[in-house]
């Protein structure tokens, strides 16, 4: 009887102490887009703080690579059948195409997901029924494009600014992002324009017309640029920005403000690690998944690059700077 008790205990903690299996599944290829190291990074290191052992398989819909909807359900499917084999504790979803693509179609493992940009879309009974109670295998981290509180920021260093022109790369993040853009009664400036393309030439056609007629550009995304069939990396596309948009910027993530545009109240995917983490330490841990709300960080990071300033002929004053410097990114 003794025996039988300790062989139970003993299985018991080897439970508790195993490593867990995580699958991530990336939206876009970690070793070529700063935004997802850095997501990576929170989850990792939330993971390490929450002193969970983990055993990782990686893998990516490379969705800046393969951008028509056959490629990405090809890739998905792959990645769909490896995590039937493998059966990990746990699959992590970062931005939009891993989580329609792949996360959405799994339904008996637990699945979490963060950098996504709309939810609304993906709020659909039987799947994820609310952000407040998701109520089956689903939960995460949404993300919040801070694009008013960036305006806000733009007109503290030019308050004249009465319009924007919008430009994304044609990406389901940069659809979301516009989308919602278009959709909120808080925007104080008039849009006078949007693109919502890959092609290098739309982007030359927009920024040789904006540059007449507007005040300021929001740049969505520029990270699925071709030039032709060459796909520019994010270096080259913001280089193209920096020599031929003539406008203030205003930008989602602090990575594109240190590329060369102006200013973001950007968005912190070490936060939405850190948050991730924390949900995946509760599941890993025996709580559903539907029982646990999905949230987004509450309040972004402002990011300057002083050297756009200086380019674009804007005088930032030195106590608008200051806020910059204590809370925030300067970039030179």
């Amino acid at each position: 009887m003794k025996t039988a008790i300790l062989f139970i205990f003993l299985l018991s903690t080897l439970k508790i102490f195993a490593a867990y299996n995580i699958y991530i599944v990336d939206s876009y290829n970690i070793n070529n887009f700063n935004w997802t190291v850095e997501i990576n990074q929170g989850i990792e290191n939330g993971l390490k703080s929450e002193g969970i052992e983990y055993n990782l398989t990686r893998d990516t819909i490379d969705a800046y690579k393969n951008t028509f909807d056959s490629e990405k359900k090809r890739i998905a499917n792959k990645i769909l059948k490896d995590i039937n084999v493998k059966k990990p504790d746990l699959v992590i979803c970062t931005d939009d195409d891993a989580f329609k693509y792949v996360g959405m179609k799994i339904s008996t493992i637990p699945v979490i997901f963060n950098g996504v940009n709309d939810i609304r879309p993906y709020l659909i009974k039987g799947v994820i029924d609310s952000l407040e109670k998701p109520g089956h295998n689903i939960t995460g981290v949404y993300q919040t494009i801070y694009y008013n509180k960036s305006i806000e920021l733009l007109l503290t260093l030019k308050p004249d600014i009465k319009n924007i022109a919008v430009i994304g790369d044609g990406t389901t993040t940069s659809k979301a992002i516009i989308n919602e853009f278009f959709q909120d009664s808080q925007n104080p400036l008039k849009i006078i324009d949007f693109v919502d393309s890959s092609n290098l030439s739309d982007w030359d056609k927009a920024f040789t017309k904006w540059n007449s007629i507007a005040d300021a550009v929001f740049i969505v995304a520029a990270n699925a640029i071709y030039d032709g069939s060459r796909l520019l990396n994010v270096d080259e596309s913001h280089n193209f920005i920096r020599t031929h948009n003539k406008l203030p910027e205003i930008t989602c993530w602090a990575y594109q403000v240190e590329l060369g545009t102006l200013l973001s109240m950007t968005d912190d995917g070490l936060k939405q690690g850190y948050i991730l983490a924390y949900m995946a330490s509760e599941v890993l841990h025996g709580k559903k998944p539907g029982t646990i709300p999905i949230t987004t960080p509450p309040t972004g990071i402002p990011a300057i690059n002083t050297s756009r300033a200086n380019e674009l002929g804007i005088d930032i004053k030195t106590n608008i700077l200051q806020q910059f410097t204590r809370t925030g990114y300067v970039y030179k």
